[in-house]
């Protein structure tokens, strides 16, 4: 029985071990085997108890110490170990298993005794039992008397049960009871339900009314209760009265989920879930003050394979001056130019020169600022790069330059707080290797690192290509996707003419959901989350 394999073969156990749910029984049948034929010897579980007869205290004391001795010579031979920490050595009184025996006889334990009583109940006031217990109509010629008990103790049955109605409990008005019953009785679905409720479900599906099969998974929870149909503990709402008690369900403007949970504590009809859900995506009140979408799926840019061919800019202001910063996609190298004013003209200026110093792009991704107009537009085309402008409202379309400028009011910030050079700062930030990358935005730029106030031996500061910067920049655009899209999903895509609601505008404060409608489709160039958009013939 407790046999179990090893890398040896198959062993067993020499002693019984403990886990087994067998063991007690197994225990007492050996313990019974190996004192058989001892008279006066009573083992039950772990205790083995002793009883000495006579008819004097002499003679009992003689008789106990015989059996005694006869145990141990029995435990002797078997080799059956005792313990002498539970012995009780000729007593007169001795608790055993919920008796206590002495020389007056056995009688109960005290301990283990409970004090019952015992109340005495008509056979006609047990309705269930009583009229089980009943026999057939036909039985010896007395089926006219029982049946007679059987009808009066199922009147009196429904007398009582009357008084724990569940229909009597339900939490509403006389009037709203009324209303469910009356709507109960105009409801076709319903009626054929009752009828059958009333008469009996047949065996098989298919020989119940059509209209009310769709209540067979569950016909033994239905029941009539003063004309009114209920599910368990749920009451069964007729069709007309449904679009009032979903207005009720949704009074408060909470989320389908949570209408559901509160409404199918009480309530039930088919396919009350789908209906909830789609009432409430369709209140105009949710509508106009709903939450944002959800974010859509990250959408990456085109990953660049030499430096200098796909850019970034963005606009900052710190300490109360406003900054141009461009990135290079393929190192993460930025160039920051101080602005004495934000207009397009001083923008371009400060492009040409880093265009001079590191070569024309193939692509500038900006936002939608006012330096990035039509004569940023006429600067792109005598540049012969493409420009490309960020989603409104959608900064993270352009989130390379978002980035780049948070590192770069960090360099700054600390710098001025400590008094230093904010260019010594910047310096070592461009010579520090990027993570996971295995060298800084420096060597991804110039092949070289750049000469610092920290030693280098003149090795360290030969140029060199560094290579598989391409594969490095992919691999970690997956990984960032992958996080990025688990809270995400895309949306469907509108359709003409379909009804739409539009996010508040910036400036607009009431937060209120616009209706719209979808006039025609539009084409976009999506470029890592930023799009460009063209015109479509109609």
């Amino acid at each position: 029985m407790t046999t179990f394999w090893t890398p040896w073969g198959r062993k067993r156990w020499l002693k019984l071990p403990f886990g087994v749910s067998v063991a007690p029984e197994v225990y007492q049948c050996k313990q019974h085997e190996l004192l058989a034929g001892l008279k006066g010897i009573e083992p039950i579980a772990d205790d083995i108890l002793v009883v000495g007869c006579g008819d004097t205290d002499k003679e009992a004391e003689s008789d106990h110490d015989a059996k005694l001795v006869a145990l141990m010579e029995r435990c002797r031979e078997v080799k059956l170990r005792l313990g002498l920490k539970k012995l009780q050595f000729k007593v007169a009184e001795v608790q055993f298993h919920g008796h206590i025996l002495s020389s007056a006889g056995l009688k109960p334990d005290p301990e283990k005794s409970y004090d019952l009583r015992v109340i005495y109940k008509p056979g006609p006031e047990m309705f269930i039992s009583d009229t089980l217990s009943r026999a057939t109509a036909g039985c010896a010629g007395r089926g006219t008397v029982y049946q007679r008990h059987a009808i009066c103790s199922l009147q009196q049955e429904q007398e009582d049960v009357q008084h724990v109605n569940q229909a009597d409990y339900l939490n509403v008005s006389s009037q709203r009871l009324e209303q469910i019953r009356r709507h109960t009785d105009r409801d076709e679905c319903l009626q054929a339900l009752k009828n059958t409720v009333l008469v009996g479900w047949p065996d098989v599906k298919e020989e119940a009314p059509l209209i009310a099969r769709e209540y067979w998974p569950f016909r033994d929870e239905i029941s009539v209760q003063n004309g009114i149909l209920f599910r368990g503990q749920k009451v069964i709402i007729p069709k007309s009265l449904r679009p009032e008690m979903l207005t009720r369900i949704h009074s408060s403007h909470i989320g389908g989920e949570a209408c559901y949970r509160h409404a199918q504590e009480t309530l039930y009809w088919p396919n009350m879930q789908t209906e909830i859900k789609d009432f409430v995506s369709t209140c105009s009140t949710c509508n106009v003050y709903a939450h944002n979408q959800q974010k859509e799926t990250m959408l990456s840019h085109d990953l660049p394979t030499r430096p200098w061919q796909i850019l970034s800019m963005d606009m900052f202001t710190h300490r109360q001056k406003d900054y141009l910063l461009i990135v290079d996609h393929y190192s993460d190298f930025w160039e920051i130019e101080l602005l004495p004013d934000m207009s397009a003209e001083t923008v371009i200026k400060r492009c040409k020169a880093q265009f001079a110093r590191h070569g024309q792009p193939e692509r500038v991704i900006t936002d939608n600022g006012p330096q990035f107009t039509s004569q940023f537009t006429r600067f792109a085309s005598e540049w012969e790069f493409e420009h490309v402008t960020s989603s409104p409202r959608h900064p993270k379309a352009n989130g390379k330059a978002e980035s780049a400028v948070k590192i770069a009011k960090n360099l700054l910030r600390k710098a001025a707080h400590d008094g230093d050079d904010p260019w010594k700062a910047i310096l070592h930030w461009r010579n520090t290797p990027t993570e996971n990358m295995g060298s800084s935005p420096a060597q991804r730029l110039m092949s070289r690192r750049l000469k610092t106030s920290i030693p280098a031996t003149n090795k360290l500061l030969e140029p060199v290509v560094v290579v598989g910067v391409t594969e490095k920049l992919r691999h970690r655009k997956q990984l960032a996707k992958s996080f990025y899209d688990r809270s995400a999903r895309d949306l469907p895509e509108l359709e003409v003419g379909e009804t739409v609601r539009m996010k508040p505008l910036p400036g607009d404060n009431t937060g209120r959901w616009r209706v719209g409608t979808c006039l025609r489709r539009g084409c976009t160039e999506i470029l890592s989350g930023g799009c460009r958009w063209l015109p479509v013939p109609t």
